[in-house]
């Protein structure tokens, strides 16, 4: 009986030390695990970051997009009554040369 009481206590001592390196084992692995989420969360916060100023960036391009559209639709349509200008400085030239020709007649 004391001899199985022996054998007892060895394999509960190898057990404990098995444990002990085991929770050491762990405790290690947890330590490591600590530093890659705080490195990670600091990536996280730059990431996100990075992304605020990108979204920031893009609406700020969309504005200027948008007003380089309307910059084109205004120079469009300043485009066309410039046409339209023309034409009707023309009508008014043949106008202008028959009134002139109908003086000269006329005198």
């Amino acid at each position: 009986e004391a001899s199985e009481l022996n054998n007892n206590i060895a394999d509960l001592k190898y057990a404990n030390r098995k444990l002990r390196d085991q929770n050491s084992s762990l405790q290690k692995a947890l330590e490591a695990s600590d530093e890659t989420n705080l490195q990670l969360s600091k990536e996280l916060t730059k990431l996100k970051n990075h992304l605020m100023s990108s979204q920031r960036t893009l609406h700020s391009l969309q504005s200027v997009v948008e007003e380089l559209e309307d910059a084109r639709s205004a120079g469009r349509e300043a485009q066309e009554r410039v046409h339209q200008l023309g034409t009707e400085c023309k009508e008014l030239k043949k106008e202008n040369e028959a009134l002139v020709a109908q003086l000269t007649t006329a005198v």
